[in-house]
């Protein structure tokens, strides 16, 4: 699968993709948080990525909120650069 973290997903520590013009993560997304990342691209709200992935939505809203932290953005900046890994 091609995506801004290379071709596994599923692989902890990727680096995102150069041939975007948006940032890198500060540090590497966990695989968790790397899927997460990926359900945000294709616009599910974190109750959807919750019973997608089955966790709490609670749960979810760290995982983006971790995600938002390494990358420097949230919101709808952060959902456009995750769109971008679909």
């Amino acid at each position: 699968m091609g995506s801004i973290f290379g071709s596994d997903i599923d692989n902890p520590g990727l680096a995102f993709s150069s041939r975007y013009n948006h940032p890198a993560p500060s540090e590497p997304l966990t695989a968790r948080e790397a899927q997460v990342f990926q359900l945000l691209g294709k616009g599910m709200t974190n109750r959807e990525i919750a019973a997608e992935l089955a966790i709490s939505i609670s749960t979810a809203e760290t995982h983006r909120r971790n995600i938002a932290r390494k990358f420097g953005f949230s919101g709808s900046k952060l959902i456009h650069v995750a769109s971008l890994s679909c």
